[in-house]
């Protein structure tokens, strides 16, 4: 059993579900801009901030879309 406090949170909050809820498509087509743009950054030799903000994105756009599918694809308690 483990004692004292985590060194990670359950859930950072940068990766907490928005309020506004996108499509899975909606999800998708960002995510498929971001990407693009991450290689328009390597391709430019961006700084390793810029590439990190970007890679911050890409990972939350990710894990709301997952979320999303979850969501769509899971059966509802009756």
């Amino acid at each position: 059993m483990a004692r004292g406090t985590s060194l990670r949170h359950l859930r950072p909050a940068r990766f907490r579900r928005s309020r506004a809820s996108a499509t899975a498509e909606e999800l998708a087509a960002r995510l498929e801009v971001l990407v693009a743009e991450r290689q328009e950054l390597r391709r430019r030799s961006a700084s390793a901030k810029a590439l990190e903000r970007n890679r911050l994105r890409i990972a939350r756009t990710q894990w709301e879309l997952g979320h999303v599918l979850i969501d769509t694809h899971l059966p509802q308690p009756v």
